[in-house]
């Protein structure tokens, strides 16, 4: 095995931790990151990172759920219930939060936006329009989580006794 030296090695790592700690997931970012040299150099840190992560052949597609749905407007402006119900969900299912985002806007509807090791989930509500749109996207890292997306999604539809609209689903 190649040696590098410490300070490649510990910058390596550091952006690893930081992109674990801003939600990429490691699933998300060997699927979706290309190391490329610098000014036809390469840096000594680019093997320990490709070294730390598993190769692309190793990676199975995650899949993305992306739905619109139709429901009553009392759901769709209860803001506090939908974080409650996702805090659950994200437990009961085995993923890991790593940070949340929620906003209520002057009409009550509301978007949630949550980080996820695995990737990501969110919500966004028109109640005046008795709709809302729902995405989930879980990479199979460490395993398959195709399941688990489906699960939250039909949990998320029936928590908002909602009526399906559309639904894709994109294996990535």
């Amino acid at each position: 095995m190649r040696e590098y030296s410490n300070d490649a090695r510990s910058k390596s790592f550091a952006l690893l931790a930081t992109l674990h700690k801003y939600g990429a997931g490691l699933g998300r970012f060997r699927a979706n990151c290309v190391i490329l040299p610098v000014a036809g150099r390469r840096h000594a840190g680019h093997s320990a990172i490709l070294a730390a992560l598993y190769s692309m052949s190793d990676y199975s597609p995650g899949l993305h759920v992306l739905a619109t749905f139709a429901a009553a407007a009392g759901p769709l402006t209860d803001m506090d219930a939908c974080r409650r119900f996702f805090e659950a969900q994200v437990a009961a299912l085995g993923l890991q939060e790593v940070g949340a985002a929620y906003h209520r806007f002057p009409n009550s509807s509301f978007t949630a936006v949550l980080a996820l090791t695995e990737s990501h989930l969110s919500i966004h509500t028109w109640p005046e329009h008795g709709r809302a749109t729902f995405d989930v996207f879980l990479s199979n890292y460490q395993r398959d989580n195709a399941d688990r997306a489906r699960q939250l999604y039909a949990a998320t539809l029936s928590f908002f006794e909602g009526t399906e609209l559309t639904k894709t689903e994109v294996r990535r």
